[in-house]
């Protein structure tokens, strides 16, 4: 039986080096999409030789083994990625949206075998405004302007990852939204696109003013996990999305829809230690196959040292906890 290669790229691992504590993000997500597939099949990667993998600190919580299937190539980005497309059988990707990152790998990588969401998702996905236009009849979401509005209000850019650039109260220049600030907790919906669309997971994020800065995976009632089933459903529908997602949510008397992430989130992290493989529940979607049960175990992850240290990249890491 000829065995299965998957090209798996994650853009601040193998690319560009950013900011540390979005660098160990990446390479949380890149280490559990490595791990995962070559417990199965044969995952590669191809990196510049100045990445950020090269000086990272991989915890043998992920079976680093795969390392060794990294190739090291100078090359522009472009050029690099398609040429881990057309040597692989499926192609897995992950970058930021800023910049049109995440919109300019998927347009290649529709071209070959991709196990992410199409460009045409993504194109709406990675810019809120358009998001929110998509999706303002279908789901809640809290008032949301391309103008400063009276009382208190988030300004968001219209494209941005980790809660990058958010700010309470404050009239912005540029791409900018404006968003009605709502108290309530702060949840994230991992789930998986396909046939049917799979909730994995219902986690609450940590965050440090508006910043992602780790998150638990928890249990909602009943009647909140319908009203987040059905916001998935019709997001996943309405954007054409594939794959892995994410959404985040605020759930205030009800669930409102603040963000959309056609892209594997930081919360895939946390599905290993409830027994799911995300490089098997990926391959068994694209055949539309997958079977999987929303899954629940008091784990988190956080962006700071711990018993469990995952990654680390500079003076920044990801720990795994118990909780």
């Amino acid at each position: 039986m000829n065995t299965t290669n998957v090209f798996v790229f994650e853009y601040v691992s193998c690319y560009e080096k950013l900011q540390p504590e979005i660098v160990v993000e990446g390479l949380a997500m890149f280490s559990t999409l490595m791990r995962d597939f070559n417990e199965f099949t044969r995952a590669f990667s191809i990196s510049t030789p100045n990445s950020s993998i090269i000086e990272a600190k991989i915890s043998n919580y992920f079976f680093p083994f795969w390392l060794n299937n990294i190739r090291f190539k100078e090359k522009e980005l472009e050029e690099l990625f398609r040429e881990g497309c057309e040597s692989s059988d499926f192609v897995y990707f992950v970058a930021p949206e800023s910049e049109g990152l995440l919109y300019k790998l998927a347009k290649i990588a529709d071209e070959y075998n991709s196990l992410c969401s199409p460009a045409k998702a993504i194109e709406i996905a990675a810019d809120k405004w358009k998001t929110y236009k998509k999706l303002k009849n279908c789901v809640n979401f809290p008032e949301t302007s391309l103008k400063p509005l009276d009382g208190i209000f988030v300004a968001k850019p219209r494209i941005s990852c980790g809660g990058e650039g958010i700010e309470l109260c404050k009239v912005k220049k540029g791409n900018t939204i404006y968003q009605r600030f709502i108290r309530g907790r702060n949840l994230s919906v991992s789930f998986i696109a396909g046939d049917e669309v799979k909730i994995l997971s219902i986690n609450e994020q940590i965050l440090n003013g508006f910043s992602y800065n780790g998150g638990r995976i928890v249990k909602v009632d009943a009647f909140a996990e319908k009203k987040i089933e059905e916001i998935v459903e019709i997001v996943a529908e309405k954007l054409g999305l594939f794959g892995y997602c994410g959404i985040d949510l605020i759930y205030a008397e009800e669930p409102f829809v603040v963000d959309v992430n056609a892209r594997l989130t930081t919360s895939s992290v946390m599905l290993k230690e409830c027994g799911l493989n995300l490089g098997k529940l990926t391959l068994d979607n694209y055949y539309g196959k997958l079977e999987v049960e929303k899954v629940f175990k008091p784990v988190a992850i956080v962006k700071r040292s711990g018993s469990l240290e995952l990654v680390k990249f500079k003076n920044c890491a990801i720990s795994l906890e118990k909780v």
